[in-house]
This record gives C-alpha cells, sequence and structure tokens, in this order.
C-alpha cells in the first residue's frame, strides 16, 4: 500500500521540483528506502516485466526488483549460494521469468520474481545471453571455458537440447527472436548467425571476415530490422532480415555494451566512459548525451518511447528522459518505507 506523503515531505518534494528548474543536471536520489545504499557492484542488464516491474541484475548474483508504481528497488533472494555474475534476464508473460549467468547458472521464477529456483543447464560455459520466446520455449547461449554454445528447451528448462552449429566461431553473445521461428544470434568476432526453424538449425548469413567488428548486444524493432553494437563504437543494422548489413557512423570509438529502441525511429547506445548515444531517426545520426558520469553504461528498459532506467557499473541506476534538459535517478515515491 502506498503512504501519504507528509507535508514536510511535501515541501522537500516542491524544493527539488524547483531546484530541477534552473538546475540543467543529472541527480540522484536519496537511496534510504530502496536498497540501495553504498551498492557499488555493477549491473549488467535490466528488464521491464509484462506486469510492470523492473529487474536489475549484475556482478555476484545480485537481482534487484522495483514494483510496478513505486521507485523501491528491493534486492531478492536467491537459492543457495548465488555469487555468479548474472548477465542477461528474459520475461515471456508476467509470471515467468530467467536470469543467466557465468558457470552455466539459470534461474527461474513462477511467481513474477517473489521466489527463484536453479535450473540445470548442463553446462559451465558462461551463459550472456538467455530468450525465451514463451514460457516453456527458450534459448541460452554463452563461451568461456565451457565452450561455445546455443542450447535449446521447450519444456521449461527442464531438459536441453544442443543446437550449436558446427560453424559456430565464437561467442553468441546476444540472441534475438522477433518471432517465434526466427533468430539471429551475434557474435563477439563479427559471425552472424541466423535460424528459420525456431532454433533447431542455424546457418552463418554474416562470416567473421566480413568488415563487422566484434558484436556484444542487439535488438530488434520489426522482423526484419535488426541492430547490433559493440567494440570501437561499433553499430550495424540490416532492414532485410539479415541479407545485408549496414554500419552506421557511433561518432564515437568506445565500447558499447547496449542498444535498445524504444519505437522504429528513437533508440540509445550505451557503452565504456559513460557514453549514451541518442538516435530518433532510426540510426541514420547519433548524438551524443551529456551525462556526467564516467563509467560503463549497460542497458537501458524503456518506460515509454522517450524515456527509461539506465543500469551499469558502480551500482548505477538512473531515470533517462531525452526530452528533458536534466535526468533523475528516481522520483521520491515509496511504497515501503522504513522510517
Amino acid at each position: 500500500s502506498t503512504r501519504k506523503e507528509s507535508s514536510a515531505a511535501s515541501d522537500v518534494y516542491k524544493r527539488q521540483v524547483l531546484m530541477l528548474a534552473f538546475m540543467p543536471v543529472l541527480r540522484s536520489q536519496s537511496t534510504k528506502h530502496n536498497l540501495l545504499d553504498s551498492f557499488s557492484s555493477s549491473f549488467w542488464k535490466t528488464q521491464k516485466t509484462p506486469s510492470g516491474d523492473r529487474f536489475a541484475i549484475g556482478n555476484s548474483g545480485n537481482v534487484f526488483q522495483q514494483v510496478s508504481g513505486c521507485n523501491d528497488w528491493n534486492k531478492i533472494n536467491l537459492p543457495g549460494v548465488v555469487t555468479q555474475g548474472l548477465r542477461d534476464i528474459s520475461f515471456p508473460s508476467a509470471q515467468i521469468g530467467y536470469i543467466s549467468g557465468t558457470s552455466g547458472r539459470l534461474i527461474k521464477t513462477t511467481d513474477g520474481g517473489n521466489t527463484w529456483t536453479t535450473i540445470n543447464t548442463t553446462t559451465t560455459a558462461s551463459l550472456v545471453s538467455t530468450f525465451f520466446v514463451n514460457d516453456s520455449t527458450g534459448f541460452i547461449s554463452g563461451g568461456g571455458s565451457g565452450g561455445k554454445i546455443i542450447y535449446k528447451t521447450t519444456n521449461s528448462g527442464d531438459t536441453w537440447q544442443d543446437v550449436t552449429p558446427s560453424g559456430l566461431t565464437s561467442t553468441p553473445y546476444e540472441l534475438l527472436f522477433p518471432n517465434s521461428d526466427t533468430g539471429y544470434a551475434l557474435c563477439t568476432n563479427g559471425q552472424i548467425l541466423k535460424s528459420i526453424d525456431g532454433g533447431d538449425h542455424w546457418n552463418t548469413i554474416h562470416p567473421a571476415s566480413s568488415g563487422i567488428s566484434s558484436i556484444y548486444a542487439g535488438c530488434f524493432v520489426n522482423d526484419s530490422t535488426i541492430y547490433g553494437a559493440g567494440a570501437s563504437g561499433t553499430i550495424i543494422k540490416t532492414t532485410d532480415y539479415g541479407q545485408t548489413w549496414q554500419t552506421l557512423n557511433s561518432g564515437t570509438t568506445s565500447f558499447l555494451w547496449g542498444i535498445r529502441f524504444s519505437n522504429d525511429s528513437v533508440g540509445v547506445a550505451m557503452g565504456s566512459s559513460g557514453k549514451l548515444l541518442l538516435t530518433t531517426d532510426s540510426g541514420q545520426t547519433w548524438n551524443l548525451q551529456n551525462l556526467p558520469y564516467s563509467s560503463t553504461i549497460r542497458d537501458i528498459s524503456w518506460e515509454n518511447e522517450h524515456s527509461g532506467i539506465i543500469v551499469g557499473s558502480s551500482g548505477l541506476i538512473y531515470e533517462f528522459d531525452y526530452q528533458k534538459n536534466y535526468h533523475v535517478l528516481l522520483e521520491e515515491h515509496f511504497c515501503s518505507p522504513t522510517d
């Protein structure tokens, strides 16, 4: 249940709003209610679920949940002792979600994130990507000492099928399924693979030696349009289902760890040294945003077409809105106060 703001709190809020009107800077919020105080571990991914809740995952088995309508960020207690770095998250529905990580770690929730169980993936690979097309059918991919792999399940992770193609030459760092039949695997050496039979078989549609640098992130805006991003400021795009790929001018040489679009035109690419690049013309031009933050930004979960929550290293969680001249962590609206 939400709490009524005291008159004193209301006065504080009004003063903050007045200050913001004259201070076009990024402002961070008190975190005494949301368990982010002194939290300095890195976040890798964030996702807003179909129910409206939002999760942020990262190093050392850290999972934080923001309940819809509130700004409380609560740390989730995971099963057993989870110390692996968590790398990706997929919620195919409001109640069912999966989180993958290093050393073959995969955990699952069936109640919207309240409780989690461990799934046996039969691999020790670092699972850097997970993508579920529905509650039961999904994919994991990764690399490292456990080998370069792509696995598929059709029974919610109870069993796994090794669908790794023989031609895979590097780690598939991002799995994308615009629909249940068509999938793409973007790899760390620029190789791109595609499946047209629901992930059972994969073929190389762009070899590693064809001029695309390492790809570590990707997204789709529709069935035909896919973006990728990675090393040396690389951003690539296809509008013809992967038949041809265009290298876009990002204007940076920084490593880009994430790329996300809120609609066909608006997107951001995020990376090292606090880089956040904005496009409003489907990637034709990219403009560096002025954020007073020098560490890595890795992901964004969009709230609407112009604003979302960005996460990154050193416990970064900020609200980004390109229509405003300031960006805030979160406005004060706590549902579970501790004072």
